[in-house]
């Protein structure tokens, strides 16, 4: 029981701080979003509100022509070619401090009655190549509305945005100092 007391004064002066909080991150790269679902237009959907999500949280991102020339550049088709190069080299491509990688894994109506979208993100660090965040969110039809009707007629882009606002609404913000203090 002494130990344990003497030890107590130690461990109040330990900061158990999630890994994000002493990262230096105001540019990011959202990368296109991977897709894990059948409908092909998801990624189309989703993109845009995640960088719009991401902007909402005061990060700075790449411009999306910036990206989209890249891709074009190296007659990259679909978001997961760009896998085969490492985060280091993207981030040195585009000089942003940090990659999003999205990924939808629902989109849809799977039993026609029930539209759902679920979006992953994750942040990593473009110049350790760590993933500091991840965060995820899924909206359902049947949230707004429990009605017959309510699960037909959801809009997937309106549910597409919920989940958004919802897998970043734990994303840190920008040059977040552990001590409180802003950068």
């Amino acid at each position: 029981m002494s130990r344990i007391l003497v030890l107590l004064p130690l461990l109040a002066g330990c900061s158990f701080a999630p890994q994000y909080l002493n990262r230096d991150i105001h540019l990011v790269a959202v990368i296109p979003t991977f897709n894990d679902t059948t409908d092909l237009d998801a990624p189309k959907v989703v993109w845009p509100l995640v960088e719009d999500a991401v902007g909402g949280r005061g990060y700075r991102s790449v411009p999306r022509s910036t990206i989209q020339d890249f891709y074009a550049k190296n007659r990259f088709g679909i978001a997961d070619e760009i896998r085969m190069y490492r985060w280091d080299q993207l981030a040195k491509e585009w000089n942003c401090d940090a990659l999003l990688y999205s990924k939808v894994e629902e989109y849809g109506r799977p039993l026609l009655l029930d539209a759902v979208v679920k979006v992953r993100l994750e942040l990593v660090d473009g110049r350790t190549g760590e993933t500091v965040w991840t965060g995820e969110g899924r909206a359902n039809a049947g949230e707004e509305d429990d009605s017959l009707l309510g699960g037909i007629t959801a809009s997937l882009p309106h549910l597409a945005h919920r989940a958004c606002a919802r897998a970043a609404a734990g994303l840190p913000l920008p040059g977040f100092d552990p001590r409180g203090a802003k950068k």
